[in-house]
């Protein structure tokens, strides 16, 4: 049996504006509202967490981030093996047309004040719909207007905003794991898309502590590998998913312990607009 979370995170391949590969990170799909967000680390897309830093070199700016994104389907209430899905390439660029950042970051992100590393990008619905009508022999979208003609449907795999609010609680010393991808890695080939690897560790720190410069992160331990920055930190306590946050490995450098940094989910629910 697969497992979809293997298939909701994605490897990001990050480049600059003149078409030069910077970097490979991770991220994953998230689902809220009948929308679609990937959600990575803010130094991946931003390539750095200080704000009054001036402009970039544009060869070493990111400005194009490249994955592919995982599309699943099925019959009615059954689902179709994971490994039948697809994967479809996916460009997403950072600026807009005015050189302004498409990605959505927390409001806290203020001058002075340690940044949160933790965006959102939006998919756009239309780019979606055209990911889910991609050629599919006997597969459609289901959608009101067509839910007559065809029960079989397509999704993208993605994480539900919902599991963030899983009403089970995690603390020390709970197992978690950070679903993502270590620089090169794929079962095939550093070339091919694969499924994404799984690092187990434990939660190494209260995930609510006051007096931290933010109580808004906590530590898991070991680390995760180089290159999984991005990825999801999830529990799977009592067969229930909850997703717990976001891994970072930005502000670990220079500290003593193997432990990695990680922000927490819910403050995905604050970049994420409200609304239908």
């Amino acid at each position: 049996m697969n497992n979809l979370l293997s298939f909701s995170s994605l490897k990001l391949d990050v480049f600059s504006k003149d078409g030069v590969r910077l970097k490979t990170a991770s991220g994953f799909v998230l689902e809220a509202r009948k929308r679609y967000y990937l959600i990575t680390s803010r130094h991946i897309v931003s390539s750095t967490n200080n704000p009054e830093v001036g402009q970039q070199d544009p060869v070493s700016k990111p400005s194009v981030l490249k994955t592919f994104i995982h599309i699943h389907g099925g019959e009615g209430e059954k689902s179709l093996p994971l490994p039948m899905g697809m994967r479809k390439r996916l460009t997403v660029p950072l600026y807009d047309d005015n050189d302004a950042p498409i990605w959505i970051e927390s409001r806290d992100n203020r001058p002075h004040q340690p940044i949160a590393d933790i965006v959102a990008l939006p998919i756009p619905f239309d780019m979606t719909l055209e990911l889910l009508s991609a050629n599919t022999p006997g597969m459609f979208i289901i959608t009101d207007s067509w839910s007559k003609l065809s029960n079989y449907w397509t999704k993208i795999s993605a994480l539900p905003l919902s599991a963030i609010d899983t009403d089970v609680e995690y603390g020390p010393p709970d197992t978690v794991h950070i679903i993502g991808y270590p620089l090169g890695w794929a079962p095939e080939g550093p070339d091919r898309s694969s499924s994404a690897f799984w690092r187990t560790c434990f939660i190494a720190s209260e995930i609510y502590e006051a007096g931290r410069t933010r109580s808004d992160v906590f530590f898991v331990d070991p680390c995760a590998p180089q290159g999984m920055t991005g990825s999801p930190v999830v529990g799977l306590k009592n067969d229930r998913l909850k997703l717990l946050g976001v891994y970072s490995d930005e502000s670990t450098a220079e500290f003593g312990a193997n432990a990695g940094y990680v922000w927490g989910a819910w403050m995905l629910k604050d970049l994420i607009p409200q609304g239908r």
